[in-house]
């Protein structure tokens, strides 16, 4: 079975699993006082979407018919993927519509082709002739019918019904669409999208609307395409957040960002690369670090512990652990220090090809977009918690119960501020160290313990 037929299929199913949910006949539609049918309002379903198996790019005459018997159509929201994508660069029909015009315009590969537009008059069924023959295969599920808002569609689908044509329809809205990849915005209007691309919106015809629609679209794919990378990449949302921080940071400090790059390695580490790696940080079960140099910790008294053997490279190196990614700007001079540095040394390997094996080699780039870095920024400050572990005098969790270290000559050899300070400093097990404090076990890697406030009992 081709992909055609199984979309077709799929399709079929849809439809019959509606009709029965919804058990609609021609008797139970809505009627005018005349008792002339008129269609209704139909509840699009937002689970489900399929793409169009549009390929194609002529039309291939197609003209909606008359149903002898009720005419039921049922719009479907297209899935708004990469191959959607392809499918809209290629062809679609942008539909706007009032209470006393309609228009639509073919959009073939991003320019405005053909345009229908008319007036709602006395003579309204011819009016729809037309637009049928206009709207050709498109009303066969195979070009794909564009509109500002879902309510425009339906009111398509029903004013097609009232004169008893039979259709499939897959249509995009850009309004929805427009929410998962424009953030930075006060509402989702074909009004405010198009000032947000710059797109000249000033006539109210509906011809024009359509074809500031068709446009908004274009741009909308434009996006999505570019966006593909990062998308499609294996770095988990709370790398991305992590990501967004670090990209800001570059930017707010005028970065030439053209060879940035966020690449996850197999060890679990990301690495922020132009070219070649400028910082790694890695998130683990007990929180995320960045590897920096020793002496910035010590300069900014931040909390770090030693970096293993495998991360020192040919610095000292320690993992600077955090808890809100915001608190990264604590170490912002820094990250851009290191990236301007880094960004020399790939200029340079371009310019004299020192190491063209390195630059054949180089995966594709993955980073984010300002809308992506904004949406991701929102969420830290909505979602996180404000943790600041970053500096060594910060109050100790107030719960902690301080626990004392001896040899067996019942002699103190350090107190801790609790049993996970302890295991942090020993590295001996959480559970041994509490059984030997309980007097479950005598000794916890060789030493006695005893809670604070029991030995002084």
């Amino acid at each position: 079975m081709s992909f055609f037929d199984k979309i077709k299929k799929l399709f079929k199913n849809a439809e019959n699993e509606y009709r029965k949910k919804h058990e609609y006949s021609y008797e139970n539609l809505p009627k005018d006082p005349d008792n002339n049918f008129k269609g209704f309002d139909i509840e699009v379903p937002r689970n489900g979407t399929v793409p169009s198996p549009v390929e194609r790019i002529e039309n291939q005459g197609f003209i909606a018919h008359k149903s002898d018997s009720k005419s039921f159509i049922f719009p479907m929201l297209i899935e708004y993927n990469l191959d959607a994508v392809i499918i809209l660069n290629k062809r679609f029909i942008a539909f706007d519509c009032e209470t006393s015009e309609l228009s639509a315009v073919l959009f073939e590969y991003g320019e405005p082709t053909k345009e229908f537009s008319s007036l709602l008059n006395a003579d309204e069924i011819t009016v729809f002739d037309h637009l049928v023959k206009f709207l050709g295969d498109a009303l066969n599920e195979e070009t794909v019918i564009c509109v500002n808002d879902e309510s425009k569609i339906k009111s398509l689908a029903s004013s097609l019904m009232q004169w008893g044509y039979d259709a499939k329809i897959y249509y995009a809205d850009i309004s929805h669409f427009a929410k998962k990849l424009v953030y930075n915005v006060m509402d989702y209007t074909q009004s405010t999208l198009a000032d947000y691309f710059n797109i000249n919106n000033n006539a109210n015809r509906t011809l024009s609307n359509a074809i500031v629609c068709g446009q908004v679209l274009l741009e909308l794919s434009k996006i999505k395409e570019k966006r593909s990378n990062i998308i499609n990449s294996d770095l988990t949302e709370h790398e991305l957040i992590i990501c967004a921080v670090i990209q800001k940071i570059l930017e707010d400090r005028n970065a030439n960002l053209d060879h940035l790059n966020f690449n996850k390695v197999l060890s679990g580490y990301v690495n922020v690369e132009c070219l070649y790696t400028v910082i790694s940080f890695k998130i683990m079960k007990k929180g995320s670090y960045i590897l920096i140099e020793r002496y910035l910790a010590d300069e900014l008294n931040l909390t770090y512990e030693k970096a293993s053997q495998n991360e020192l490279r040919s610095k000292d190196m320690v993992r600077f652990f955090f808890t809100n990614p915001l608190v990264l700007e604590k170490i912002g001079n820094y990250i851009f220090r290191l990236y301007e540095q880094t960004d020399m040394r790939a200029f340079d390997t371009y310019i004299d090809y020192s190491n063209p094996r390195l630059i054949d080699n180089y995966e594709p780039r993955q980073f984010l977009y300002d809308e992506d870095i904004s949406a991701y920024i929102k969420k830290i400050r909505n979602n996180y918690k404000f943790i600041d572990n970053s500096d060594k005098t910060k109050p100790k969790n107030v719960r902690s119960r301080p626990i004392l270290q001896f040899n067996d000559d019942s002699e103190v050899i350090i107190r801790y501020d609790s049993v996970s300070d302890a295991v942090k400093e020993t590295g001996i097990n959480h559970k041994s160290i509490r059984c030997a404090a309980s007097g479950e076990q005598r000794h916890a890697g060789g030493f006695v313990w005893k809670y604070e406030d029991e030995y002084k009992l």
